[in-house]
């Protein structure tokens, strides 16, 4: 495979992808040769992919993910590659937040101290601009629930690297969508809201980079406590950045 990886058709190699992470292992297909099969095909599939990948069973790509997660987490090098690549075809996934924890499970404390992990500032900044773009897909199973899935202080030193990412790298119209899809699931949340840096409320400017469909902000406007949240912060121009948005989205209350 590997004098070939650079001629491979994405669907195929992400087919070979899926064939070999059910493949169980054996004396005569170790587990050292699935993760570097697995690799390889990943590999395939993100760098050739057009946007038209199509994607079946997403719990094996998160699989592999939070098998690389976890020897990030360990202290092993070089695993930055495939976390990026698999992160990066995960964001092509629509629905990922209504996996069945059976098949996967995205509050599992591995996975989310992992994702916490890669967004710390001494990782690679183009792996934690990957994790940027693939936490709006996490957005229902962290944000949006009725009870924590971290600590305080976890949560906090999210928010602040997460932060620290989002200032980090330029602010294209897609780095401002997936910024603000975030910040909008975290201050909907009353376990979220107050570990986010101040700043970061002057997201709000770029609402008009969102699609009319946006489930955060159709959830943010609807949510009444959020006014009287956003009023007692004194903050004049984050008021005022909320009033404007209420304005323009009147007909979606």
């Amino acid at each position: 495979m590997d004098p070939l990886i650079e001629n491979v058709d994405a669907q195929n190699s992400y087919n070979l992808f899926h064939i070999i992470m059910q493949a169980p292992v054996s004396p005569k297909f170790p587990e050292e040769k699935k993760w570097g099969g697995a690799c390889l095909t990943i590999h395939g599939a993100y760098k050739w992919d057009n946007n038209l990948l199509q994607i079946k069973g997403p719990q094996y790509i998160l699989t592999f993910l939070n098998h690389h997660l976890n020897l990030i987490t360990g202290g092993h090098q070089g695993q930055e590659g495939p976390v990026q690549n698999a992160m990066d075809v995960l964001t092509r996934v629509h629905g990922l937040s209504t996996i069945e924890p059976k098949d996967f499970n995205l509050i599992n404390a591995s996975f989310v101290y992992g994702i916490c992990c890669v967004f710390q500032e001494g990782q690679p900044l183009q792996l934690r601009t990957a994790a940027l773009c693939f936490l709006p897909h996490l957005g229902d199973k962290w944000f949006n629930t009725p009870h924590q899935i971290m600590g305080p202080n976890t949560m906090r030193n999210l928010c602040a690297d997460w932060a620290s990412t989002v200032d980090g790298i330029e602010h294209t119209n897609d780095i401002q969508r997936v910024a603000l899809t975030v910040f909008l699931w975290m201050i909907n949340s009353p376990h979220w809201r107050p570990h986010i840096p101040a700043e970061k409320w002057m997201l709000l400017e770029h609402f008009t980079s969102l699609p009319d469909d946006s489930e955060p902000l159709r959830r943010c406007i609807n949510n009444p406590q959020l006014m009287g949240v956003i009023r007692n912060m004194g903050n004049p121009v984050t008021t005022t950045l909320w009033f404007v948005i209420l304005w323009y989205k009147y007909k979606h209350l």
